[in-house]
């Protein structure tokens, strides 16, 4: 091989690697515009800078965090979705995307979806998803990580108990949901609590 030949390769590698290292650099300069925009609460601008920063970095999950956030709070609900659950495709665990696509699918009037993101954010420690779910009467099976509902005060019978209602432990405070508590029994209130052996009671609404 000719040296000539050794230096074609060579070349084009440098002048790609100075290509991503541009692309990278724009990225992040377009990101750090679109987070002084967030800070202006200028959401639609922000968005537009977001997203063009995600789609030059398809591993950021910051950029889609930012991205469905800013479209959120522009009121722009159903598109702030796709990159909410792009983030949570790339990091399953952030608790702040689970509680922003919460939110968003609050807004849509989706609660049973909300519910459940809602919860993990909670689950996950996030302050502002515990404060929603203690604000709408809900809460989660530590079995299976389901939502439960708490019920209205004596309006419960104990016979008749919806599957989404949760079941709480008088010793432990621990919370289970039917389903996981049923088993072969005819009630729920048949098993004593699974992790200490207490009473179990339904779950109600603070008066």
């Amino acid at each position: 091989m000719s040296r000539s030949s050794k230096e074609v390769p060579v070349g084009s590698f440098s002048r790609k690697s100075r290509d991503n290292r541009s692309d990278v650099e724009q990225s992040r300069a377009t990101y750090q515009r679109a987070l002084a925009l967030f800070d202006q609460k200028r959401w639609s601008e922000a968005a537009d800078g977001f997203a063009e920063a995600a789609g030059a970095d398809p591993g950021s999950s910051s950029c889609r965090l930012f991205l469905g956030v800013s479209l959120t709070n522009a009121g722009r609900w159903e598109e702030a979705l796709e990159p909410l659950r792009a983030c949570l495709d790339l990091r399953p665990e952030y608790s702040e995307a689970h509680n922003a696509l919460g939110m968003a699918l609050g807004k849509l009037g989706r609660f049973a979806d909300a519910d459940e993101h809602i919860v993990h954010a909670a689950r996950l420690g996030h302050p502002q998803a515990a404060t929603t779910m203690r604000r709408r009467g809900i809460d989660y099976c530590r079995e299976c990580h389901r939502p439960v509902h708490r019920t209205e005060p004596g309006t419960f019978d104990v016979n008749v108990i919806s599957p989404k209602v949760g079941v709480q432990c008088t010793a432990c405070d621990e919370v289970f949901c039917v389903p996981c508590l049923l088993g072969d029994a005819d009630s729920a209130f048949n098993v004593p609590c699974l992790r200490c052996g207490g009473e179990l009671t339904v779950m109600e609404l603070d008066r």
